[in-house]
């Protein structure tokens, strides 16, 4: 049996809010008609969103910090089409920063990303 390496882009320097996942999808890869798989008849298993917490009291006054940005994985059919077409482009008042996903596991038994 074969395994399928999945191929994921890293998307970061996403400002965090609600629905994140979402906006990207409507907001940004449909206008650039990149096509994300299992998205959204699947729920939203081909976009992992990682952000910090934001309480319910604090969710339309969230204040920026230089550690408050989330990230993205995505899942697109055409990943290095995807990573050219995003990597640089202005989102939600920010720069965004795409690259191909990379995962190491080292010798602590951690996960990581390596840049």
């Amino acid at each position: 049996m074969s395994k399928t390496k999945i191929r994921r882009a890293y998307i970061g320097n996403l400002r965090p809010r609600p629905n994140l996942a979402e906006n990207l999808y409507n907001d940004l890869f449909s206008p650039h008609c990149l096509s994300v798989k299992k998205y959204p008849d699947n729920g939203d298993h081909g976009i992992v969103v990682a952000q910090p917490k934001l309480s319910s009291n604090n969710r339309n006054n969230y204040t920026e910090t230089k550690a408050s940005s989330a990230y993205a994985l995505v899942e697109f059919s055409d990943v290095d089409y995807a990573i050219q077409v995003l990597n640089g482009v202005q989102f939600d008042g920010r720069t965004l920063r795409v690259s191909r996903e990379k995962t190491n596991f080292d010798s602590g038994g951690n996960w990581g990303r390596n840049n």
